[in-house]
């Protein structure tokens, strides 16, 4: 068994039966809930239960658990949106959980170079677009207006709204997984 398949506590058999929330290439990310909603840490109420799918080669790898953060994913949207202004060249996103490192570096005016990096060694290089670029903005809105970024100013118990994000760009999220 190579170690890019070896078993794991976060590894799934389950096929989700709904579309990524935020797909990179061969990476596909599915968020579901938060981790800890009602915790009074507001650090610990970023973490988000998620889903990740990766191919890379002829394996595919599953990990599931509390491995996104809306605090993160919020950087990574900022970041997207000044490599989208040609304020940056390159977007480099390194999540605590280290299950995937995104490295997106502008090599011509419409075309951007992607590195995935797993945790376990293994890596994809492939190719986006602009309208890519763009798509990835959309789908971290998304996922941002329904899992907003919290602060110590973030009340607890009560529903989460993100004033940057429209309400139609909000996800389809299956509502029994939530």
């Amino acid at each position: 068994m190579s170690p890019l398949t070896s078993p794991s506590p976060y590894q799934i058999v389950k096929v989700i039966d709904e579309p990524p929330h935020l797909t990179i290439g061969p990476l596909m990310i599915w968020i579901h809930r938060r981790a800890y909603p009602f915790i009074d840490d507001w650090c610990d109420r970023n973490w988000l239960m998620s889903t990740c799918s990766i191919r890379i080669g002829e394996e595919t790898m599953y990990l599931t658990g509390s491995d996104a953060a809306s605090d993160e994913l919020s950087e990574f949207l900022s970041s997207l949106r000044r490599l989208r202004d040609q304020q940056d060249s390159r977007v480099t996103y390194y999540p605590s959980s280290q299950a995937v490192l995104i490295d997106v570096v502008q090599a011509e005016d419409d075309c951007f170079a992607v590195c995935l990096r797993h945790r376990n060694g293994g890596r994809v290089d492939c190719e986006a677009t602009r309208s890519d670029l763009h798509q990835w903005i959309s789908e971290l809105q998304a996922i941002l207006h329904v899992f907003p970024r919290m602060t110590n100013q973030s009340p607890i118990g009560q529903s989460y709204g993100s004033p940057t994000a429209p309400d139609h760009l909000a996800p389809e999220l299956d509502q029994n997984m939530l």
